[in-house]
């Protein structure tokens, strides 16, 4: 899980292995969609393998989930990955600071 401020984008990739751990291919490029678009903004690049997702405002998790074929044939084999994120809200305070006065004498006592 990750999270993504107000005002803030993450931007991320896929990439596949085949059974033996090397490199692998998928047929054409894969499908990037949102569980609730309503959440965030999804801009996926045109190969399909990587993509931008920007907080919108909303507060709420969003799954991010690309589907791929793996079959470079006629059939398929899907290929599913998926990650959540945490769209956070905007915060009245994030921090803080002290503000420290001038040295004075301490005066003396009675």
């Amino acid at each position: 899980m990750f999270d993504i401020h107000p005002l803030n984008q993450r931007a991320m990739s896929v990439s596949y292995t085949k059974a033996d751990g090397s490199p692998g291919q998928v047929e054409a490029a894969p499908e990037w969609s949102l569980s609730d678009p309503s959440l965030a903004t999804l801009t996926p690049r045109p190969d399909g393998m990587s993509a931008t997702i920007a907080h919108n405002g909303a507060v709420g998790e969003v799954t991010l989930t690309v589907r791929a074929d793996g079959d470079l044939g006629a059939g398929v084999h899907p290929i599913v990955l998926s990650e959540v994120f945490s769209m956070l809200p905007v915060l009245g305070a994030t921090g803080g600071s002290f503000t420290v006065g001038e040295e004075q004498p301490i005066a003396p006592g009675p």
